[in-house]
């Protein structure tokens, strides 16, 4: 008899966005820290960008290599100026 949590993996993002010119998107995770991943890897292809609870993340539409992420220590916001190769 196989278990119902097998393979099951669950995280609650409290927020994300979307670059509208890129196939990044990324969001803050509780207990995960913020995490992203392009939508041409696999599900499971996410990267962590900064430890911790996660919160806010924020791509600045007008210039999306502007990337904000932020952690439950508000307010603890970091900022990527290269589309959140680095922070």
């Amino acid at each position: 008899m196989q278990r119902l949590k097998d393979g099951y993996g669950v995280t609650q993002f409290y927020h994300g966005d979307v670059s509208q010119f890129s196939d990044i998107f990324a969001g803050g995770a509780q207990d995960n820290g913020t995490m992203r991943v392009a939508t041409t890897t696999t599900p499971d292809d996410w990267s962590l960008v900064f430890g911790g609870d996660g919160g806010y993340y924020a791509i600045n539409h007008d210039f999306p290599w502007f990337m904000y992420a932020e952690t439950q220590n508000f307010p603890n916001i970091i900022r990527s100026f290269d589309g959140g190769a680095s922070f």
